[in-house]
C-alpha cells in the first residue's frame, strides 16, 4: 500500500472519529458518564456538576476545538465562507472599513 494511500486512510479515520465525538449522543438529564462528565460537557468549577460544552468546542471535557470550516453548538454548523475567515464559536468573520476607520479615530 503507498504511503499517500495510508496517509488518506489515517485521515479518513481521525475525521471520522472527530465525527463521532461531535455527534455522540449526551445524556441532558445526567450527563455523568464512568465517574466523570459525558462527551460534550465539562465538570465546573466547583467539581460538582457537569456542563454543556461552550460553543465552538466539543468533545470529552470540551478539549477539541471544532474543526476548520465548523463552528457553533457541538460544531454542527458550516461555515460559508473560507476556513481562514471561519471563527470556531461564531461562524465567518466580517470584516468592514467603515468599522476600522470608527476604531481607529478613537485613538
Amino acid at each position: 500500500m503507498s504511503v499517500e494511500i495510508k496517509r488518506g486512510l489515517l485521515q479518513f479515520a481521525f475525521l471520522r472519529f472527530i465525527v463521532l465525538l461531535m455527534f455522540l449522543p449526551t445524556s441532558e438529564s445526567s450527563p455523568i458518564c464512568n465517574g466523570g462528565c459525558c462527551p460534550n460537557y465539562y465538570l465546573d468549577h466547583s467539581g460538582n456538576d457537569c456542563i454543556p460544552c461552550e460553543k465552538g468546542y466539543f468533545g470529552l471535557n470540551c478539549s477539541s476545538r471544532c474543526p476548520s470550516s465548523f463552528y457553533g453548538l457541538r460544531c454542527v454548523l458550516k461555515c460559508n465562507c473560507s476556513h481562514a475567515l471561519c471563527h470556531h464559536q461564531n461562524g465567518c468573520v466580517h470584516f468592514s472599513t467603515s468599522k476600522v476607520t470608527i476604531i481607529m479615530e478613537r485613538f
